[in-house]
């Protein structure tokens, strides 16, 4: 059975490849783009080392870890994360076919990594994909044919719809935070509210 992605979203995390390694990591993805200093393969337990999804070099010498140039490195990340389809699409797969997927990093500053910005990215293209087109999304058009569309009820529920689903694709563009979850609840509630099963 596929799994959804909204169980996707919360099955791949982050972590520090120096820490040990725990049987619920699942399928562990190295992304850093320099093997990480003083640890073996043996040790690392690494099962793909994804180095071209790394910050190019140039990058990651101007950002040379300084906290201060944490929100313009992000940007120019994700500037480079546009261009790397392929090895999104590698850790997709991985999605797809396993329980779980780590993505490990070297950096000792646990906050602002290439991995945080990743994991990010990575939740906000799930988000995109799979939220706002999602099969089981209720079509509002279709909705007002053939529910209660001229009643007041519906059209309350039309207008919180619409200004939550705007809300919230505010929020996800300008924070890259991922809000699924939200999203499927406000689903639900407009379902209940016109008293009819999503499909």
């Amino acid at each position: 059975m596929r799994t959804s992605e909204s169980t996707i979203a919360m099955n791949i995390k982050i972590k520090r490849v120096y820490e040990a390694y725990a049987k619920n990591d699942g399928y562990r993805i190295l992304v850093d783009r320099i093997w990480p200093r003083g640890l073996s393969k043996r040790d690392a337990q690494v099962s793909l080392w994804l180095k071209t999804i790394a910050p190019s070099t140039e990058l990651r010498k101007w950002f040379d870890h300084r906290p201060d140039r944490w929100q313009e490195f992000r940007r120019r990340y994700i500037e480079e994360l546009t261009g790397k389809k392929e090895e999104l699409e590698v850790i997709r797969g991985k999605l797809t076919t396993t329980q779980n997927v780590t993505l490990l990093y070297s950096a000792k500053d646990t906050e602002h990594n290439q991995a945080v910005v990743l994991l990010e990215h990575l939740k906000k293209i799930f988000y995109e994909c799979k939220v706002w087109r999602n099969p089981r999304r209720i079509d509002l058009e279709a909705t007002d044919k053939t529910h209660r569309s001229n009643t007041p009820q519906f059209w309350m529920m039309h207008h919180y719809f619409g200004w939550c689903t705007t809300f919230l694709e505010k929020l996800v563009e300008k924070s890259g935070v991922c809000c699924e979850h939200t999203a499927i609840l406000l689903y639900q509630n407009a379902s209940r509210m016109l008293n009819f099963q999503l499909r």
